[in-house]
C-alpha cells in the first residue's frame, strides 16, 4: 500500500471512530447535553463523507470513467460576536476542478488522489438586520434552480456578494448582487486564486419569494465574460403528495453573446421531481436538454444534450443512506461528454452523528 493510500485510509479509520463513538455516546447519555461554551465562536456547518462506484461513456461509446471514488467536506464558521453578525467562513473538501468535488482510490481509471483543498474561505458581515455582505472564495447562488443548468455544485470563485433579505420592503424574500471572478476551473485551491480578488468577469442578480407552503421560484441574469444568461426556476409541492413530493421546472436562455467569441445564443431546461417512500425511500428523476453551446460548467451528471435520469436514495440510519443515480442520453443529434452514466455509494453525515453526541449543537 502506497504511503498516501495509507494515509487516506488512516484519516477515514480515525474519523469513523470518532462518529462511532459519538453514536454510543448519545446511546448511552439520552439525556441533553449543554451546548459547549466554544461554541459560541465556532460553528460546523458541514461534516460529510461519501464513497461510490462511477461509470460513465460518452457518446463515441468510449469508457471515460470506470473508478471508485471518495468525498469529503468540511465546512465552518467562526463566530466574531455572539449575534453572529461578523463570521468568517470556510470550506475544505476534495476535488482539484470546477466540476469535480471526488477523489480517485486505486481501482479503475484516473490516478488515486489524497488531497484537501481550502475551496471557500469568505468574510461575511450584517451590520443591519437583513442585509448582509460577504467578500473572499465563495460558491454561486442557485435559489430554487440547480447546477443541472446553473453552474456544478462543486463550483468557487472569488468576489463580492450583497444579499437583502427585507421582504417587507422588497417583497421578495431575497434579493442578491454578485461581483467577481469565475475562472481557474482547474485550480481548486483558494491559495492560488487570491490574485482574482482585483479583477472581475462575472455578475450575477438574482431574486427569490416562497409565495406559499407550496410554490417558491427565483430568477436572475447572470454576466459572464462571453454571454448573458436568464436563469428561471420554480418548485412545487402538490397539495395531496400522493404521487410526488416535489416537482421543479427550471431554465435558462443565453440571450446575448459576444460573436468573437464564437459563441450562440441558446436555451435549455429541466423537470425533475421526488416522492418519498416509507420515510426512508425517495425515487426521484427527470429529463433535461441543455444546448451544446453551454460551457461544460454545469452538472457533470448530464453536462449537455437531453437525458432522462434517477436519483434514488435509501436512508439506513439518520446519518448514512445508500444512493443510486442512472442518466441516459436520449435523441440528441450531437456529441456529448455523457451518454450513459451510473453511480451508487453511500454518504455518511458525521455532522449529524456528532450532533447526537452532544459535541456540536
Amino acid at each position: 500500500m502506497h504511503a498516501r493510500q495509507f494515509q487516506v485510509g488512516l484519516r477515514f479509520g480515525l474519523s469513523l471512530l470518532i462518529a462511532l463513538a459519538a453514536l454510543k455516546a448519545d446511546a448511552q447519555t439520552p439525556t441533553p447535553t449543554p451546548t459547549p461554551q466554544w461554541q459560541r465562536w465556532f460553528e460546523l456547518q458541514t461534516a460529510q463523507w461519501r464513497v461510490r462506484y462511477h461509470s460513465r461513456i460518452d457518446s463515441a461509446d468510449r469508457q471515460v470513467t470506470d473508478a471508485i471514488q471518495y468525498k469529503q467536506a468540511y465546512q465552518g464558521r467562526l463566530k466574531f460576536d455572539a449575534q453572529t453578525r461578523y463570521s468568517l467562513t470556510a470550506l475544505v473538501a476534495t476535488g482539484s476542478r470546477f466540476t469535480v468535488g471526488w477523489n480517485n482510490f486505486s481501482y479503475g481509471t484516473g490516478q488515486f488522489a489524497a488531497n484537501l483543498y481550502l475551496k471557500h474561505l469568505f468574510f461575511t458581515a450584517q451590520p443591519v438586520k437583513g442585509v448582509e455582505y460577504s467578500v473572499g472564495g465563495f460558491d454561486v447562488m442557485r435559489e430554487q434552480a440547480t447546477e443541472i443548468t446553473t453552474y456544478n455544485n462543486d463550483a468557487f470563485m472569488t468576489g463580492q456578494r450583497l444579499v437583502v433579505r427585507r421582504p417587507k420592503e422588497l417583497w421578495f424574500d431575497e434579493v442578491a448582487v454578485t461581483y467577481g471572478y469565475l475562472g481557474d476551473f482547474n485550480r481548486a485551491n483558494l491559495n492560488k486564486r487570491y490574485h482574482h480578488l482585483k479583477q472581475g468577469n462575472y455578475a450575477q442578480w438574482l431574486v427569490g419569494k416562497t409565495l406559499n407552503k407550496r410554490v417558491a421560484f427565483s430568477a436572475d441574469l447572470t454576466a459572464t465574460a462571453g454571454a448573458r444568461t436568464l436563469h428561471e426556476a420554480v418548485k412545487f409541492k402538490p397539495p395531496d403528495n400522493r404521487w410526488l413530493s416535489s416537482v421543479t421546472l427550471e431554465a435558462y436562455q443565453r440571450v446575448s453573446v459576444r460573436p468573437e467569441r464564437r459563441q450562440k445564443t441558446g436555451n435549455g431546461f429541466a423537470l425533475h421531481g421526488d416522492k418519498t417512500l416509507l420515510k426512508r425511500f425517495t425515487v426521484g428523476g427527470g429529463f433535461t436538454q441543455i444546448d451544446p453551446q453551454l460551457p461544460l460548467l454545469n452538472a457533470d451528471r448530464v453536462f449537455t444534450g437531453k437525458h432522462l435520469f434517477t436519483n434514488n436514495t435509501v436512508t439506513l440510519t439518520p446519518e448514512l443512506a445508500m444512493f443510486v443515480f442512472l442518466s441516459r442520453r436520449v435523441a440528441t443529434p450531437f456529441a456529448v461528454p455523457v451518454k450513459t452514466r451510473f453511480e451508487i455509494g453511500l454518504n455518511f453525515n458525521l455532522l449529524k452523528a456528532l450532533q447526537k453526541s452532544g459535541w456540536f449543537l
